[in-house]
């Protein structure tokens, strides 16, 4: 089941292609352009990798774990975060650009506890693809999500296989939703039942960060921030991503505001928030060189 909370996992489980071909949910992913591919970096090496999602020319919302050298401690934020918008960060990466300033939410104390949720600030604005609208509404069990994010790939009959450098998206449904700490989970349906969905995924190591979109009238409104995932690569096993409350939405414009040196010359967005996800088994991936994430 999904469940939105706040860890690293990746977009990545997905049907054999024998009932679901691994094309369409590359083809999906290209609906999700504010979805990046995000390291984070000390010294200028790869030290943790990840998504996350332009929600603004200049700002990034992405999993606090995946901001955080040591999870639960807010002061060792990664000297800076590479994010880039192309559909495959090796061969084709897009346009990217480096933060150094990275805002972990306050409520945050450690994986799976408190918002899983960071902002970063980019200097040099974004301008190749365009941010995308807050959910405004409230999301129930039952209502269909679309994830997207650059996890490991895998399936229930071969399980994980390692980074590809791919954007992946998929859908499910709402199966719980954590009201006190502002998660909701899916699960990864199997064929044989009923509201069984062609494209549906579960979020692995990678994930963490990427987005949850809701539909409306034809566009995809961003709901939640993938924090965590559960169980095995399997069917029935879970993801999880913080719910973007419209408290979540204050703290992002106050954010906002608090990191821009000149206010009256930026352009804010207007946060109308709805939900964030988390997930419940982090899946940051470890130091090491970039080149190293491709399986």
């Amino acid at each position: 089941m999904f469940a939105l909370i706040g860890v690293e996992a990746r977009a990545g489980l997905v049907h054999d292609p024998s009932i679901t071909p691994e094309l369409a949910y590359l083809n999906f992913a290209a609906q999700f352009p504010s979805v990046g591919w995000l390291f984070g970096q000390n010294n200028g090496v790869d030290a943790a990798f990840g998504s996350g999602v332009l929600i603004h020319p200049n700002f990034v919302l992405t999993a606090a774990h995946l901001a955080l050298e040591v999870d639960n401690n807010p002061a060792t934020t990664y000297d800076s975060y590479d994010f880039g918008v192309g559909s495959n960060f090796s061969n084709n990466p897009g346009e990217s650009h480096i933060s150094y300033k990275a805002f972990v939410h306050p409520d945050y104390i450690s994986f799976g506890n408190g918002p899983d949720l960071a902002l970063l600030y980019f200097e040099v604005p974004f301008t190749s693809v365009n941010p995308p609208a807050f959910y405004g509404g409230a999301v129930a069990v039952g209502d269909q999500v679309s994830i997207a994010g650059y996890g490991e790939y895998g399936t229930p009959s071969i399980g994980l296989q390692g980074y590809d450098g791919n954007r992946r998206a998929g859908s499910n449904y709402i199966d719980a939703i954590d009201s006190p700490n502002g998660y909701f989970d899916t699960r990864l349906r199997r064929p044989i039942n009923m509201d069984f969905n062609p494209l549906g995924i579960l979020v692995t190591p990678g994930d963490s960060g990427g987005g949850w979109f809701v539909e409306v009238g034809g566009e995809f409104q961003l709901a939640g921030i993938t924090s965590f995932w559960g169980g095995t690569p399997l069917y029935n096993g879970t993801s999880s991503a913080t719910y973007l409350t419209h408290e979540i939405g204050g703290w992002i414009k106050e954010t906002q505001s608090a990191a821009v040196p000149e206010p009256s010359a930026f352009l804010f967005f207007t946060i109308l928030i709805s939900v964030v996800g988390v997930y419940k088994g982090t899946a940051r991936w470890l130091p090491g060189q970039r080149s190293k994430i491709v399986g």
